[in-house]
């Protein structure tokens, strides 16, 4: 999850108002709070909890040093809450030149399996170089040798509207490890001043990278994402194609030929807004794409077969849009065929902000749909999930982390962290209802990143 600045502007708008009923109860019970890491500064942007196969928990953050220079740094939890050593990955400073879009990468499968990634800049010659590198592990405290992941891309003042090369090169790293363990990347640079390119990677051969695919050329750079699948990957973005309409534009891997897919237009609008889209695997078999625009508004679900390699019709719309509301970020999460869809909606006309839920059984069933909270100001999705009895969730921050689960009242009750106003920047919850959530406070010009350990209520 990106959290960089407009992390901390959303963090400043999250601590809203909210409306009559909002929670004073703790969503978890058996809290446990460990200082994972304090630092001077604030040093912790894109933090994010990765839950390992050995039952322990690896830590991640971004140490932001200026601008464009930033470190991978990790700390291992074991299950009994012994906290490891400060560990470096990067092993030179990694380079972001738009900062979160291109901040160190790290990622984890379901087996455990964790897939480092970032951008490397170097100066050869007097020319400036910039490449993508990474290093992989199976247990979050040894680490491969460095590889590279791409080849060196010289980076030059004509390629962006800069006079120097600070916003030139990569200006976008996305990366993804699938359940087999095969690892992708999805990489945004700039060939001239007004185009950017998107091109992809992947290979289950970490010392042998195939050349970067082009998945098309763009005239901006926004949203966009690339998923590990049970056996390859998925990638979607925003293509602005003029002042009055983009699309969402769509490419995917097969595991079983190793081979890039055409890309594919999934959504027109003839509207110019921003919009969210997200995939998620329902199945061995079915892709769901799910598609939110700001403009129009509505949620609308898309699925894709797998197997037959084509789209099961032009989508469907599950939430139609509401005048004056603004539809925002977007959480996905599936157990078994169902489908929870956690957003954010923001109403132009009085300034209030709503956290949402969506929940479908089956790929062709109706949806359960409910306002969780109502606040003033602006609301931060975390994460959307399910507890060990089918029950959906989705965590936000609203004057606080709230949790809100879909049963009974659906009352939202409030994530504790070191501080009783907890911010927390990621959740994980366990098939067994275990909670590990990473709080990030800055206080006295001092950052401290907690651990907060519980069971869901």
């Amino acid at each position: 999850m990106k959290k960089s600045v407009a992390f901390l502007v959303a963090l400043v708008l999250s601590i809203a108002i909210a409306a009559p009923g909002s929670a004073v109860d703790s969503a978890i019970t058996s809290v446990k709070k460990v200082t994972v890491n304090t630092s001077s500064g604030y040093s912790a942007d894109n933090a994010q909890v990765l839950s390992l196969s050995n039952g322990g928990t690896l830590v991640s953050w971004v140490d932001q040093q200026d601008m464009d220079t930033t470190y991978l740094r990790t700390k291992l939890v074991s299950a009994t809450n012994k906290v490891g050593k400060v560990l470096t990955l990067t092993s030179s400073a990694a380079f972001s030149s738009r900062v979160g879009d291109s901040y160190p990468q790290l990622v984890v499968n379901k087996e455990g399996k964790l897939f480092a990634a970032w951008i490397q800049r170097t100066t050869e010659d007097n020319v400036v170089l910039d490449k993508v590198v990474g290093r992989t592990s199976t247990n979050g405290t040894t680490w491969s040798k460095l590889f590279d992941v791409t080849s060196t891309l010289p980076v030059t003042a004509e390629m962006c509207d800069q006079a120097t090369t600070a916003d030139c090169g990569f200006t976008k790293l996305q990366a993804a490890i699938d359940d087999t363990g095969r690892v992708g990347v999805l990489v945004g640079s700039a060939p001239s001043d007004g185009v950017i390119e998107y091109k992809v990677s992947a290979t289950s051969n970490t010392a042998n990278w195939p050349a970067l695919n082009l998945l098309s050329s763009l005239e901006d750079q926004k949203a966009s994402e690339i998923v590990g699948l049970t056996s390859g990957f998925a990638v979607s973005y925003t293509d602005y194609l003029s002042n009055d309409s983009c699309s969402i534009k769509v490419a995917l891997y097969d595991g079983e030929t190793s081979e890039w897919g055409p890309t594919m237009t999934a959504k027109n609008l003839n509207e110019n807004t921003v919009i969210n889209s997200k995939w998620i695997q329902r199945s061995s078999k079915t892709l769901t794409l799910v598609s939110s625009a700001e403009a129009v508004g509505g949620i609308v679900l898309r699925h894709y077969s797998l197997a037959r390699k084509t789209w099961a019709g032009n989508g469907r719309i599950v939430w139609v849009g509401e005048a004056s509301i603004v539809f925002q970020k977007i959480r996905l999460a599936t157990q078994g065929w169902q489908i929870a869809i956690g957003y954010i909606t923001y109403n132009q006309t009085n300034g209030v902000s709503q956290a949402r839920i969506l929940v479908q059984k089956t790929v062709t069933g109706s949806f359960t749909h409910k306002v969780l909270q109502s606040g003033e100001g602006g609301i931060l999705p975390v994460s959307a999930g399910f507890n060990k009895s089918g029950n959906a969730f989705f965590a936000y921050l609203l004057g606080g982390t709230q949790l809100a689960t879909l049963s009974g009242s659906s009352t939202p009750k409030l994530l504790p962290g070191l501080v009783e106003i907890a911010q927390i920047q990621d959740l994980d919850v366990s098939a067994t209802d275990l909670v590990t959530a990473l709080d990030v406070t800055y206080n006295d010009d001092k950052t401290t990143i907690t651990l907060i350990k519980g069971k869901l209520k």
